[in-house]
């Protein structure tokens, strides 16, 4: 729930939150339940509703997604940044096609992806095919935490393979693992099956 506070018109509280701007483009009619708008001018996009429509997904997920990106933490990810992971996951984006999905999200037009704009880009990364993939991570998924772990990996490892269970488990969520945590998170298994060669 939002505060939300229109340059250009009344304010409207909605539970108990911090200070947000809206307008048409960044918060829909059909998600009034959280937010609302008037003929303002926006700056920033915080409606989870707006996030879950943009890109299937809620913000959780998208701010563990935009921190695998965001390799220096400065809360922009650059054409650098974007190149180096996909690369990192075993991929390859060339500069002009990383510029290009840069510049389609950028709506301030520094050349970066700020968190607010962070929604159109993750979903052009998708692609095509991406209720499939969540399909499949949600079945390792079983406690459905929002992270694929070794044990949940090796109970579907132990489904399908023979030999040591165990170090195929762990061999699996190694080359899933990009960030190196332990665990597997959804923004990290799409990226690995659609762009790994």
């Amino acid at each position: 729930f939002y505060k939300i506070f229109y340059k250009n018109g009344p304010q409207l509280q909605v539970g108990k939150s911090r200070v947000i701007t809206a307008s048409r483009s960044t918060c829909p009619p059909v998600h009034l339940l959280h937010c609302s708008y008037y003929a303002g001018h926006s700056t920033a996009v915080h409606c989870p509703e707006y996030y879950k429509k943009m890109a299937g997904a809620g913000e959780a997920e998208l701010r563990e997604a935009f921190k695998l990106f965001d390799a220096d933490g400065d809360g922009v990810i650059t054409i650098e940044e974007l190149t180096t992971l996909i690369s990192k996951v075993g991929g390859d984006l060339s500069e002009a096609d990383a510029r290009a999905l840069i510049h389609q999200a950028d709506k301030d037009a520094n050349k970066g992806i700020d968190f607010s704009e962070f929604a159109k880009l993750w979903e052009a990364l998708h692609g095509e095919g991406e209720a499939e993939i969540r399909k499949e991570f949600s079945k390792m998924d079983t406690d459905n935490s929002g992270f694929i772990t070794k044990e949940e990996m090796l109970a579907v490892v132990a489904a399908g393979f023979t030999g040591d269970k165990v170090e195929e488990a762990k061999a699996a969520i190694e080359k899933l693992d990009v960030d190196k945590d332990g665990r597997v998170s959804y923004p990290e298994f799409i990226l690995v099956i659609k762009y790994k060669k």
